[in-house]
């Protein structure tokens, strides 16, 4: 499983690929010809694809990860439960004291 970080970069490269692929395509349109214009019209329907297939995969692999920290979580409340209740109280604390403190 990749990290979010590399997944992250992964869809800005391929963002980058797609945006630089559509740049080519409106800059030279007058000068191209129609076989051209195809070409590059294939290509970016094929990078678009592509780039449709990487957001799901990293929507998907965003949504494992969450799950996976949702199911730590859990299991350490689980296990330790008075530990997260004092926790959460001393937190509850702080924020106490600071609201009143305003």
């Amino acid at each position: 499983m990749t990290t979010i970080n590399e997944g992250a970069e992964a869809a800005r490269d391929e963002i980058d690929e797609f945006v630089d692929e559509m740049l080519d395509l409106l800059s030279g349109a007058r000068d191209r010809g129609k076989e051209d214009l195809s070409d590059l019209r294939a290509r970016l329907q094929d990078r678009a694809q592509r780039l449709k297939e990487g957001a799901l995969k990293g929507q998907a692999d965003l949504r494992a990860a969450a799950e996976s920290a949702a199911a730590s979580a859990d299991d350490y409340v689980h296990e330790n439960p008075w530990q997260v209740v004092a926790a959460a109280g001393v937190v509850g604390l702080v924020l106490g004291m600071l609201l009143i403190r305003r």
